[in-house]
């Protein structure tokens, strides 16, 4: 086993090491509620079994094993593309509801390309050798079409945020994507055979280069998420205020969030009376099981959401819908207890206890929010 091997089995291991703790650091907060980011979790469970197999293809090279070291490559090469997919998952959670067919269709179709050549080489019994350069240029594509569209959206984190984590964010995700241009031009180079020889050594540093990029940028992503805890929900998209009303309409319960450079200002209580017109104009004309869910007010939305038995209802007001904001407006209605539901519904609500309890149960279920509790009704 050469050394030039040995050092790269080394750093690898220190990789997959580091990448597990954060793994395992990310599940316990995923298990106990104070994280929730499932794709991204995913994300970085492929990468590190992809590490793994890396880790193996070194070995299986240093002990002569190259066929099967191609091969296990190959899967290598399938398992970061996944990732990608899980990457580009997480960062339109944070930007809509429902991806647009088209970019995850076209996340889908390179994925399938992989795949698809890779079984194909199996069963035609094709040199694994001859299509792991467009096994890696199709995931060159990938990496390059997802870690852009992150990029975007990171960007518009940083401009509404402008602090240390979203920078830190951004320069991670600069590096990845110029780790997968580097690497598809010299694997396009290579399959086109100019200037240089499919095998010539020349391109070999090149690919060094892009295996450091890779590693300097996840492991800087990967640092991020483990210092700043929430910061892979910082959303672009601004959430501004929360309104709970009992099931009289009166309003009980209301939070408005930090956002610096960005102020909503607006009369509370004008705006409850406006709420419970436009419901009772829907029940009256649509039928009393009609409900209010969503309002579109220029820049803003408004969105509404019923409580356990109708006890009340949620008004969330935002810039925009996201995933991960209704997710958490999901966990939010459902830890309130049945016994707080009375508490909102009693004849006279004493507010100041009942934001004390409800205070607790948002800031669980929002921690990327800078939620300003001081606010009195």
């Amino acid at each position: 086993m050469n050394e030039t091997l040995l050092i790269g089995i080394i750093i690898l291991s220190i990789f997959a090491i580091v990448l597990l703790s954060i793994l395992i650091f990310q599940t316990y907060q995923t298990i106990i509620g104070i994280r929730y980011t499932p794709q991204l979790l995913l994300g970085f469970v492929f990468i590190f079994l992809g590490s793994l197999f890396q880790l193996l293809v070194f070995l299986l090279d240093g002990t002569g094993y190259f066929l099967e070291s191609k091969f296990v490559q190959s899967l290598v090469r399938i398992l970061f593309g996944f990732a990608m997919y899980y990457v580009y998952l997480h960062y339109e959670a944070l930007t809509t509801i429902n991806p647009p067919f088209y970019r995850k269709g076209i996340m889908i179709s390179l994925l399938s390309i992989n795949i698809s050549i890779l079984v194909f080489a199996i069963w035609q019994d094709v040199l694994i050798t001859d299509v792991d350069i467009f096994l890696t240029l199709i995931l060159s594509f990938t990496g390059i079409f997802s870690i852009s569209f992150a990029f975007f959206v990171a960007y518009k984190s940083y401009k509404l945020m402008r602090d240390r984590a979203t920078s830190f964010e951004l320069i991670a995700i600069f590096i990845l994507i110029c780790t997968f241009i580097l690497q598809g031009s010299v694997h396009l180079i290579r399959i086109l055979g100019f200037p240089f020889n499919t095998d010539n050594s020349q391109l070999l540093p090149f690919d060094r280069l892009s295996e450091v990029f890779a590693l300097t940028g996840m492991l800087i992503l990967m640092l991020n998420s483990f210092y700043y805890t929430d910061y892979v929900y910082r959303l672009p998209v601004p959430v501004h205020d929360f309104l709970i009303y009992n099931s009289s309409g009166l309003l009980v319960y209301s939070r408005s969030v930090k956002i610096p450079g960005i102020d909503l200002i607006y009369e509370k209580q004008l705006i409850t009376g406006m709420f419970t017109a436009i419901a009772a104009l829907i029940k009256e004309t649509l039928g009393t099981d009609s409900k209010l869910e969503e309002i579109n007010v220029n820049n803003y939305q408004i969105f509404f959401t019923q409580m356990v038995q109708d006890s009340g209802t949620l008004a969330v007001i935002a810039t925009k819908g996201t995933y991960f904001l209704k997710q958490s407006i999901k966990r939010f209605l459902l830890t309130i207890t049945e016994e707080l539901c009375q508490k909102i519904n009693e004849p006279v609500v004493e507010t100041v206890e009942l934001a004390k309890e409800l205070d607790l149960l948002l800031k669980r279920s929002f921690p990327y929010l800078t939620i300003d509790y001081s606010d009195i009704i």
